[in-house]
């Protein structure tokens, strides 16, 4: 199935329209009469918004534009024909993508964006990391008879917990289980405060740095000093890798387009000059050339001037030195972009690509 860039006009050869009687003879002449229906991924049909006039190519077949109405919804597009009185039924389907999907895998001027949503399990192991990896981590971790240290305070902490919990338990094993009157409420407060007091009494003779906290403290104080060598060696490295790519050359191309207009019988050149991947809006001097050279490498069309149709788009009209169907020709155009000589080529042909 042929991709379409969503919200993006262009031309669709459709065909072959064949006689409803024979089945067999080419009709050649419904370009004016033909109303060209689409289905947007699975919609009721109706007709095309373009407005742009239909023209008969060749063998049965018609070029029909379609425009950024007509290819607004992601999915399947048919587009089809019907009149059983003139020719036998004409369709095609084609998968409306979005922009990025088209220019990615059709255009080849994005790429496709992607996330890592699972890693494999031992798809990370020792034999896989470098040496010096495996340095930098081990010289960031806390020493064995460091974290022993650390150990001990907690468990002490830990049992010093576990006996003045067990006490208070023992206290509230005497609260009753189904206290009745207000008063007895007021006791059992009474007793609470007592208690809440003793223990308080016992809180307040804690040591203030129990369980050499201080030893732990100055573990995290080497991991901050590690991290903070980390991070000024990843700041040194990334601005060595911008002044790399700080001096990387501006990327100057062209699209290079031809369409037959049938209707002037003509050739119509259509050029637009881009940079670093975005369209030139400006810095263009003097006047843009073509040139067309057959595959034999005569000269079809000598080195001509272009006309400037907007900022960076440029077009060329040729009603002599057409180009026949099963011909290609090498289109050579050239431009001063900022002050740079600029040159592409592009094999161009009216052959349907399959």
């Amino acid at each position: 199935m042929k991709l379409l860039k969503q919200s993006t006009a262009r031309y669709i050869l459709l065909g072959p329209f064949l006689d409803a009687t024979d089945g067999v003879t080419a009709e050649a002449g419904l370009a004016g009469s033909m109303t060209v229906y689409v289905s947007k991924d699975g919609a009721a049909q109706a007709a095309r918004n373009s407005a742009t006039a239909i023209a008969y190519d060749a063998r049965g077949y018609y070029r029909v534009h379609l425009d950024a109405t007509d290819t607004a919804t992601l999915g399947v597009l048919r587009v089809l024909v019907h009149d059983s009185a003139t020719h036998l039924p004409v369709w095609a389907d084609f998968m409306v993508v979005p922009a990025m999907i088209y220019d990615t895998l059709v255009a080849g001027t994005d790429y496709m964006d992607s996330q890592v949503k699972a890693i494999d399990t031992d798809a990370i192991t020792a034999a896989s990391l470098n040496a010096d990896a495996v340095t930098e981590i081990q010289a960031n971790m806390a020493t064995a008879s460091a974290l022993a240290t650390a150990q001990s305070g907690i468990t002490t902490i830990a049992g010093y917990i576990d006996t003045e919990v067990a006490a208070i338990k023992a206290k509230t094993d005497t609260i009753p289980s189904s206290p009745a009157t207000e008063a007895t409420l007021a006791t059992i407060a009474a007793y609470i405060d007592t208690e809440v007091a003793a223990i308080k009494a016992k809180t307040d003779n804690l040591p203030s740095d129990p369980a050499d906290a201080s030893d732990i403290a100055a573990l995290f104080s080497t991991v901050n000093s590690k991290l903070d060598a980390i991070d000024d060696y990843v700041d040194t490295e990334i601005a060595a890798i911008k002044a790399k790519t700080d001096t990387l050359a501006d990327i100057y191309y062209a699209d290079i387009k031809l369409t037959r207009d049938e209707v002037n019988d003509q050739d119509e050149y259509t050029v637009i000059w881009f940079k670093n991947g975005s369209p030139v809006t400006s810095g263009i001097s003097g006047t843009p050339t073509i040139r067309v050279y057959t595959r034999a490498g005569a000269d079809l069309i000598t080195t001509s001037n272009m006309t400037s149709v907007i900022a960076g788009v440029y077009k060329y009209n040729e009603a002599t030195s057409l180009i026949s169907l099963g011909d290609a020709v090498v289109v050579h155009v050239a431009a001063t972009i900022d002050g740079n000589a600029c040159t592409d080529r592009a094999v161009i042909t009216r052959d349907v690509e399959v």
